[in-house]
């Protein structure tokens, strides 16, 4: 081999060497490049995590809060607890001892008008109806102290009167998760639960009302003040039809409360974990006492 082809094979294989080293810095570059864009993701990724852990925290707080507000109202307005003993309590058909300090809870929010107990469940909450310029619905999304949020309120709409004396008052109350508000209500889905628990009570500044219930029935979402005119003999037995003949594994009827277009009905309505249906506990007024 001359030595001009000896110059070439080492000029040959000098460029390759320095194509080598080219490539290998270009690549050791987008390694480093890769690296620094997974580190920047990951940082952001934590920082979301952290703002949703955070967001998640803040309003399980609030609503703890919430809860514990109910408590300690309960508390503050309970004249008779339902565990204390009885034994003086005057016991009379037309007459009953009141249970709640209605004078405590106007003081606090005036735009109270009940108290419902629902034996056998959780349901011991004062009944709210909006009242000026708050929506109808006001206290599906505010608390007792009208802060915005959850749990909200049991409440009735204002279109119905406070008295209770409509054909069909309509509570309504949310279905949450750690079993406040109307949840519990859930319970009358199995059949041993309905037939053994077949009351509840609502008790107003100057009454205690009685309910007997005779239906506990998965329905559809349709609006119930709406949807029916109870103004009309017709179409308060289109209500209690519609009530009587809804068939599915989570409703019950009971044949042997006599009930019809000239009653007084309470039905409670909370919803499920379907949007287009809500469950109902319906009763029929068996008792109105006078409160002492």
């Amino acid at each position: 081999m001359s030595d001009k082809d000896k110059k070439e094979e080492v000029d040959i294989e000098d460029l390759n060497s320095e194509k080598n080293d080219g490539e290998g810095k270009s690549s050791n570059k987008k390694k480093g490049s890769g690296s620094r864009i997974a580190i920047i993701i990951l940082i952001i990724i934590t920082i979301l995590l952290l703002c949703v852990a955070g967001f998640l925290g803040a309003k399980y707080v609030k609503l703890m809060n919430a809860s514990d507000s109910y408590k300690k109202l309960r508390k503050q307005v309970t004249v008779i607890d339902d565990d204390d003993d009885k034994s003086d309590v005057k016991v009379d058909s037309e007459k009953a001892s009141r249970t709640i300090d209605f004078s405590q809870l106007e003081a606090q929010n005036d735009d109270v008008i009940a108290w419902i107990k629902v034996p056998g469940t959780d349901v011991d909450y004062p009944v709210m109806m909006a009242q000026g310029n708050e929506d109808t619905d006001f206290y599906l999304m505010h608390n007792w102290d009208k802060s915005y949020g959850y749990p909200g309120c049991i409440y009735a709409e204002r279109e119905q009167d406070k008295d209770f004396s409509n054909f069909n008052t309509i509570l309504y109350g949310h279905d949450m998760k750690d079993k406040s508000m109307f949840s519990t209500l859930h319970n009358f889905y199995k059949e041993d639960f309905f037939n053994a628990n077949k009351t509840f009570t609502i008790e107003t500044k100057d009454k205690l009302y009685t309910y007997k219930i005779f239906a506990a029935t998965l329905f559809d979402d349709r609006h119930l003040l709406k949807s029916y005119d109870y103004s009309t003999k017709e179409g308060r037995e289109a209500f209690l039809s519609d009530i009587k003949n809804t068939k599915n594994d989570r409703t019950h009827y009971d044949d042997s409360v006599d009930v019809s277009a000239d009653s007084r009905i309470v039905t409670l309505s909370t919803c499920t974990n379907s949007e287009t249906s809500r469950f109902l506990v319906i009763g029929k007024l068996e008792k109105e006492q006078n409160l002492e």
